[in-house]
């Protein structure tokens, strides 16, 4: 049996389709190291809001706060939104929602906690919502007990970016 996805999936990056360019403001919500590595080489107008700040490693030109109550007007009104499914987890996704809506050209929700059905989403201002298919949920499952994390379990799954539409 076939299960048909009634999202449209965007084929190719995510940077590439929402088009960072060295003009556009990205704040980040958690720190998703390999955006940020891959988003630095297209702008420096960088904030990541992290309360552990000790997991953030790239250069000196990204803005680092503890929490969206620390950011400035300008770092509020910030083109591209990148959210972790942490968010989800602890709370704070209606607020941050409530915050940036008003001024973001894109709010995408990203990471294995956002893997789920995104209407909800979609439906309270999230544009665009990346998730892992897992194929493998045996070993997944294993990695995860060991406190392996998604680096390591990425390779039994695949990565998808829904976008409302």
């Amino acid at each position: 049996m076939e299960i048909i996805n009634p999202y449209q999936e965007i084929k190719g990056d995510l940077i590439d389709f929402i088009k960072i360019n060295y003009s556009s403001r990205v704040t980040f919500i958690g720190n998703i190291s390999p955006l940020v590595k891959q988003v630095s080489l297209l702008t420096k107008d960088i904030t990541i809001v992290e309360k552990n700040q000790k997991k953030i490693e790239f250069g000196d030109n990204l803005k680092i706060k503890r929490s969206i109550d620390e950011l400035n007007e300008k770092e509020l009104n910030s083109d591209v939104l990148f959210c972790t499914g942490t968010t989800l987890i602890n709370n704070s996704i209606e607020e941050i929602l409530r915050v940036f809506r008003k001024t973001a050209n894109y709010i995408i929700l990203i990471g294995p906690t956002a893997s789920m059905i995104p209407d909800v989403l979609f439906d309270n201002g999230v544009d665009i919502v990346g998730g892992i298919k897992i194929f493998d949920t045996n070993a997944t499952l294993k990695i995860i007990q060991e406190g392996g994390g998604t680096k390591i379990f990425n390779q039994y799954g695949k990565k998808y970016n829904y976008i409302k539409e």
